[in-house]
């Protein structure tokens, strides 16, 4: 007896769990509609993800667009297995109700999903996006019990024809064209940009040699080609040294991060650059200056030491093993033998040394900065001996024979005479 009551209490347990969750609910869903022009029609279309295990009987369903300034309704149409279908639009409004009825048997509860439930069509009356929701009113199953349902909503984007943008340079062809700060691959002046959105863009050009353009504002009209030009002009070069050498070099207030002398290229010709140099235990010094398209322009600096009656000047300690390497610096001979301590002018150096003897390493450049001393090591290796070839002492007894024979010939001949 006791086995049989807790049968009927699982068994109620589960009658009971069945009426609280019931059946998992179907689902509509609507299509999305993507129309390319204003005036364009599409269809969006509603479905049912799965048949009721009671089959399907008739339903009554709203579709309605949110933004009724983007788009309307204009048309529906239904499943070719509907018997009776109706559609009504409510004055005012852009809903439009679809009634169907007497579907009998064609959706059973053996009838595979997704289940086409009609469409209506819509039409793009302005630029834009809006969604397109569905109302279920009444979905009712075979045996007139409603089908629990669940909803999606879609949206309906209606966009304007492209534009085109022309884009013209000179006095070269061939520039690279950038639209709204993307490279245009494949694109080189003179060239026509297609399939560009209506509305504002920014246009700029790039040729080697040239300063780049700066960018310019264009408008695109839907289905119109709008018209750019640009006129570019070459880029010019500064020279930039300084007495000492090895200042730090800095250009519109950013570092360049190299030293003097060095020419800066790719300089803009349209405005005047602030070229300033700076150097450890001296007074910088900067000018203003508007490059020339196309030529080098040498600007110079002579910098005024800081300190007081302080030479300024720095130090390399050079040393190398074994001693008495011959020193060069910068390629030219420092007259000095290492051990040696030479005073030198700040900045980069290339020291390098030489023995008779011993191999010449690969030089070192080195920074010299003001009342610093740097050091500089090299380990020198001795050349290899050159090899003697031994003779064989295979050819001892030939080498004895050939001489007999010699000394008898000579022999042979002064007798004779």
């Amino acid at each position: 007896m006791k086995k049989d009551h807790v049968f009927s209490l699982l068994a109620g347990l589960l009658v009971l769990l069945t009426c609280v969750c019931g059946v998992s609910a179907n689902t509509l869903t609507l299509g999305n509609a993507n129309l390319q022009n204003v005036g364009d029609t599409g269809w969006v279309d509603l479905s049912l993800d799965a048949a009721p295990p009671q089959g399907l009987a008739g339903y009554s369903v709203t579709f309605t667009i949110i933004d009724s300034s983007i788009a309307d309704i204009t048309d529906v149409r239904y499943p070719g297995w509907v018997v009776q279908g109706f559609s009504s639009r409510s004055p005012g409004t852009n809903n439009v109700n679809i009634r169907v009825a007497d579907v009998g048997d064609a959706v059973n509860a053996q009838t595979p999903g997704p289940i086409y439930l009609g469409s209506v069509q819509v039409q793009g009356l302005a630029e834009g996006t809006t969604d397109i929701s569905v109302t279920a009113n009444e979905v009712d199953a075979e045996d007139g019990s409603p089908v629990n349902l669940s909803v999606t909503k879609s949206s309906i984007a209606v966009q304007l024809p492209p534009g085109s943008i022309q884009v013209t340079c000179t006095p070269v062809s061939g520039a690279q064209v950038y639209l709204d700060g993307v490279l245009q691959s494949g694109k080189l002046t003179d060239t026509t940009l297609d399939g560009v959105t209506p509305g504002p863009h920014k246009v700029r050009v790039t040729y080697s040699g040239y300063a780049s353009s700066p960018e310019k504002d264009v408008t695109v009209e839907s289905g119109q080609t709008a018209t750019i030009s640009f006129a570019l002009v070459k880029t010019g070069s500064f020279k930039v040294t300084s007495t000492p050498s090895g200042a730090n070099i800095i250009l519109d207030n950013a570092p360049t991060g190299q030293t003097t002398p060095y020419t800066l290229t790719g300089l803009d010709p349209t405005f005047a650059h602030l070229v300033r140099v700076e150097l450890p235990g001296y007074y910088g010094k900067e000018t203003s200056k508007k490059p020339t398209p196309g030529v080098t322009v040498t600007v110079s600096f002579t910098l005024t030491w800081a300190g007081n009656d302080v030479a300024p000047y720095g130090n390399i300690s050079i040393g190398s093993v074994p001693d008495g390497a011959e020193v060069f610096i910068d390629g030219s001979d420092a007259e000095a033998e290492t051990p040696a301590n030479i005073q030198i002018d700040p900045g980069p150096h290339t020291v390098s040394v030489a023995l008779a003897g011993y191999g010449t390493p690969a030089g070192q450049t080195v920074t010299v900065a003001t009342h610093k001393t740097v050091t500089v090591n090299f380990d020198l290796k001795k050349n290899p001996p050159i090899p003697i070839p031994e003779f064989p002492t295979s050819l001892v007894p030939l080498i004895f024979v050939l001489v007999i024979c010699v000394l008898v010939v000579f022999l042979k001949n002064q007798n004779k005479r």
